[in-house]
This record gives structure tokens, C-alpha cells and sequence, in this order.
């Protein structure tokens, strides 16, 4: 799908970034320029959704100079299967929502996105999640 036909024409591109996922982190930080310019509109929640419906909720903290997702962020790993790391392509599009453009793993392989048959969300407090198997976690 071409991009451009999600974006609006006059779409800043500060507000699209890289997240490098780290499993063994329990912190990972927004980068600084988008939180400097973005973080009067951030609530503290953010939410994930692709172009398959997938949502995921996480939690935010957040300091005067900084923005960082501090729980939830191990579903997000799960989810997308990326226990070795890797990164995730974001844009901000307001109101707390962030859209995933891209997932890639560790060697910076592009990964698909997993298919959400529910059209449901993962929350935040959903510890226990198996590898793509949205009967068990996903909450209507």
C-alpha cells in the first residue's frame, strides 16, 4: 500500500520515526525532537495500530525534557515477534494514537504484520501473551 495515500498532503514528517525495540529494556524512550514538539498533546496512554487492526495499548511517562513507554512494551515484542529486537516505524497521527508503518527485526528484515481476526485491542495489563494467539488475549 502506498503510504502517501494515508498521509495528508501538507503531513509534517517529524512526527514519523524509528523505535528500536530492545526485549531486555524496560524503558524505551521517544525520541527527544518529536516529544519536544509533541508532548503537550500526549495523554499517558499511546496506542499502536496497523493496517490490519491491531491495537495496543501502552502506558507513557513523562518527564519536562523526555517521553518514554514504560509498560506494555513486552506485548508489543510478542505481538510482533520480535524477541531478538528490532524496530518499529511509527507516525504520530494525534489523540494518543501512533500507526505502524514498518516492523523490522534484528537484521532489518521488513516482518509482516499479524493478521487480527477480532478487531479487538491488547491491553496493557495482559502479561501472558502466546506468540499470535489472539483467542487467548485478545479482550472484545
Amino acid at each position: 500500500m502506498d503510504m502517501s495515500t494515508l498521509l495528508p498532503s501538507d503531513f509534517e514528517e517529524d512526527r514519523m520515526f524509528y523505535i528500536q525495540v530492545d526485549p531486555n529494556s524496560a524503558l524505551h524512550y521517544l525520541p527527544s525532537l518529536f516529544y519536544q514538539k509533541y508532548s503537550e498533546g500526549l495523554g499517558d496512554w499511546m496506542y499502536l495500530m496497523d493496517l490490519n487492526e491491531n491495537r495496543l495499548q501502552l502506558r507513557l511517562g513523562k518527564t519536562p525534557i523526555s517521553g518514554f513507554i514504560m509498560d506494555g512494551f513486552q506485548n508489543v515484542v510478542r505481538f510482533y515477534g520480535l524477541s531478538m529486537g528490532g524496530w518499529l516505524k511509527l507516525v504520530y497521527v494525534g489523540e494518543d494514537i501512533f500507526f505502524v508503518l514498518k516492523v523490522k527485526d534484528y537484521n532489518m528484515v521488513k516482518q509482516p504484520i499479524p493478521p487480527n481476526p477480532m478487531r479487538s485491542t491488547i491491553w496493557v495489563n495482559t502479561d501472558t501473551l502466546p506468540y499470535h494467539d489472539f483467542a487467548t488475549y485478545l479482550h472484545p
